[in-house]
Formats: structure tokens, C-alpha cells, sequence
């Protein structure tokens, strides 16, 4: 019976031996198989993460360039704005100016020069009309040369004069404001006011 003893002790013993190596070896496959699962959840959740920030680092990045390209246009309106206001306040200036000079004798001998260069465009005849300024109709060089056919025209603020020659159905503008506002357009066009 010692012997069937024996034999069961080595038969247990063997058993037992091998069902502790069974059981290491699906352990040890268990944290294996542990270990590999939760790389593959921590390569997934990293690669989430990869392009949730780019998304993220996209969104920005076009909210930089929306608010960059606003404050762009902002900027180029309110140089316009302001180049406009000085383009304005130089040309008030000059009106101002021109007012004045049409106050002066040297306006009167202006007006006679304006109108020999009229009369080298074309000679006047019975029926041309020259207009000027309401209160130029009183200026003597204009009432001796003209008379009657002096005629006051409300749109000539500054000055000079306008001629109409109807039988050839033609105008010559001379007037102050005409040349004011052609000088004030080609300011405008070709000079580039820096800021």
C-alpha cells in the first residue's frame, strides 16, 4: 500500500507540477495578451488624439487668418478713410484759396486772359454766351466785352467763365470749378498718397 501511496504522492505531485506550469504559462499569456491590448487601446487613443488636435490646430489656424485678413481690410478702410479726409482738407484749402484770389484785380486780368484763350479756341459772334458766377456779373471787363449776353450760372461756384456758341452747338469750360475738380482727379489717380 506504501507503494500505491508513493505512487499517488508522485502522480499528485506530477499533477500538481504540471497544472502550476499550466497555470503560469496562462498567466504569463494573460498579461502578455494584457500588455498587448492595452497598446493597442493606447496607440488607438493617441492616434484619436493625434487628429482631434490637428482638427483643432486647423480651426485655429483659420480663425487666425479670418481675424488677420479683417483686421487687413479694417486697416486698408481706414487709411482710404483717412487719405480720403486729407485729399478733402487739401482741396477745401485750395478752394479757399481760389475764393479769395477771385476777390483780388489779378482775377479781373485772369478773367481777360480767359477770355482772349476762348477767342483762340473760336472767335465770338452775336450769339455766343459766356457764363460766369452770379457775382462776377457785375465785373466790368466781362459787362464791356459781353453786355447782354452775359449770363449768371449758379453751378460756377469759384470762378473763370463758360462759353456756348450755339450755332455750332459748342462749350468751352474755363471755370474755376472745372479745373479744380480735374486737378482734384488726376491727385487722385496718380499721386499715391503714402501713409
Amino acid at each position: 500500500m506504501a507503494e500505491i501511496a508513493e505512487k499517488l504522492n508522485k502522480l499528485e505531485s506530477s499533477v500538481c507540477s504540471d497544472a502550476k506550469a499550466i497555470a503560469e504559462e496562462i498567466i504569463s499569456s494573460a498579461k502578455s495578451k494584457k500588455k498587448q491590448l492595452l497598446q493597442i487601446s493606447e496607440d488607438k487613443l493617441l492616434e484619436e488624439f493625434f487628429k482631434y488636435s490637428q482638427g483643432e490646430i486647423k480651426k485655429i489656424k483659420a480663425d487666425y487668418l479670418k481675424k488677420i485678413s479683417h483686421i487687413r481690410f479694417e486697416t486698408k478702410q481706414q487709411k482710404f478713410a483717412y487719405r480720403t479726409k486729407k485729399i478733402e482738407e487739401l482741396f477745401n484749402k485750395i478752394k479757399i484759396r481760389l475764393i479769395d484770389f477771385t476777390k483780388t484785380s489779378e482775377y479781373t486780368e485772369y478773367l481777360d486772359k480767359l477770355l482772349k484763350k476762348a477767342e483762340g479756341v473760336k472767335a465770338f459772334d452775336n450769339n455766343t454766351v459766356v457764363n460766369v458766377k452770379p457775382c462776377d456779373m457785375d465785373n466790368s471787363v466781362l459787362k464791356t466785352k459781353f453786355g447782354e449776353k452775359l449770363n449768371a450760372d449758379k453751378s460756377i461756384e469759384l470762378g473763370g467763365i463758360t462759353i456756348f456758341y450755339p450755332d455750332d452747338n459748342m462749350f468751352c469750360d474755363f471755370s474755376l470749378d472745372s479745373a479744380l475738380k480735374k486737378e482734384k482727379e488726376e491727385f487722385i489717380n496718380n499721386f499715391n498718397l503714402e501713409l
